[in-house]
């Protein structure tokens, strides 16, 4: 008899060691169950920012096509400007000539200085509009740099801390927290006696005492 308790102990016991390695493997499998699902909304955020990133990076190269062509343009304006100059300069020379040659040339050659002297200051401004058009875009590339950077750490630490932000909400709702009921005070229970005169079986007298539960009583005689 002896043995077979200690067997049937053993039998429990191992038993136990079962399901406390089973629990421990479930746990284990929620924990890893959790992680799985952690990666699995990294890699789907992480899909939908390489789709982002790369039409961010489209705009940059059309931005960066568009500066490119702005600096082209900038430069045709100053080789422009700089061939102004030189018709500038040799009208100048040819209103000196023709001061000594006839009147009326000196006129329009005068005009022409004018009209020239208006295109190169026009193609300057246009040179200017394009180096700042230039710089501006280059701040927006950068702009828009820093916001993606932004929104991907934004969006990653939401998805990784999104379980403990929003589980501990969900908890509340479902299950509020019940208010303290006021504690009840305790009866108070007072032990009376009321004595009764009565007379026992075997005839002496005495007292009846009763007790808090009516079940008690005590004979006094």
């Amino acid at each position: 008899m002896g043995r077979l308790v200690v067997v049937r102990l053993l039998v429990v016991v191992m038993g136990l060691l079962v399901v406390v390695r089973l629990l421990v493997v479930v746990r284990l499998l929620v924990v890893v169950r959790g992680l799985l699902l952690v990666v699995v909304r990294l890699l789907v955020v992480v899909r939908l920012l390489v789709v982002v990133m790369g039409l961010l990076v489209a705009v940059m190269g059309l931005l960066v096509v568009v500066m490119g062509l702005l600096l082209v343009v900038v430069r045709l304006l100053i080789v422009v400007m700089g061939l102004l100059l030189v018709v500038v300069r040799i009208l100048i020379v040819v209103r000196g000539l023709l001061v000594v040659i006839k009147r009326p040339f000196v006129i329009v050659v005068r005009l022409l200085v004018i009209v020239m002297s208006l295109l190169v200051v026009t193609v300057g401004v246009g040179a200017d509009i394009g180096v700042l058009s230039v710089g501006i875009i280059d701040v927006a590339i950068v702009l828009i740099a820093c916001v993606v950077d932004a929104v991907v750490f934004v969006v990653i630490v939401v998805v990784v801390f999104w379980d403990t932000i929003t589980i501990p909400f969900s908890l509340r709702l479902c299950n509020p927290i019940p208010k303290p009921k006021p504690s009840a005070k305790p009866m108070k229970i007072r032990e009376t006696t009321i004595p009764t005169p009565i007379t026992s079986p075997n005839g002496s007298h005495g007292l009846h005492v009763f007790l808090p539960r009516p079940d008690l009583y005590c004979f006094i005689s």
